[in-house]
């Protein structure tokens, strides 16, 4: 019964790990696949005559973005001219903090909404604002996944050692 009481405690251990490590991982993911999110509708603003919507089917056919479920309801809202500043939000963005959704709102809230040199603006402006927070986020995960490891892993030997 202990040895089963103590694998069972262990695994629990590594399950929540995983699933920790997993999600600072996602977070980091997420916000750089929105800096190539806009660093791509910068290109497209740059080199191509396309309209809004056409950059943003063309974003929504990429692999390249799929933690970014927002873009089909961005895409149902330009369409419809009528993009609400809290469209997304934490329930169809679950790997982003409130700071990247204000980031994501904001630059989305003006998308479309200027001529092309005021449009490669905002991807220039929002672009740098998403590459700070990747910088960080990238410095926290190399931090956060070491402790968070080692932190649950640590518990869960300490509880091994109480039970043996």
């Amino acid at each position: 019964m202990k040895i089963l009481f103590i694998t069972m405690t262990l695994a629990i251990c590594f399950i929540i790990t995983v699933y920790k490590v997993d999600n600072i991982k996602k977070h980091t993911l997420a916000v750089r696949q929105c800096v190539m999110m806009i660093d791509n509708i910068e290109i497209l603003l740059n080199h191509t005559n396309i309209t809004v919507e056409k950059i943003i089917d063309s974003l929504l056919l990429s692999d390249n973005y799929y933690l970014l479920s927002f873009l089909k309801e961005i895409h149902i809202s330009l369409l419809n001219s009528d993009f609400d500043n809290g469209i997304i939000t934490k329930n169809n963005c679950i790997f982003f903090d409130k700071e990247d959704l204000t980031f994501i709102n904001g630059f989305f809230s003006n998308f479309g909404k200027s001529d092309v040199y005021g449009q490669i603006s905002n991807c220039k402006l929002y672009k740098e604002f998403l590459k700070t927070k990747l910088s960080k986020l990238e410095n926290e995960e190399k931090n956060n996944c070491k402790s968070t490891s080692v932190m649950i892993m640590g518990i869960g030997f300490a509880v091994l050692m109480i039970m043996v």
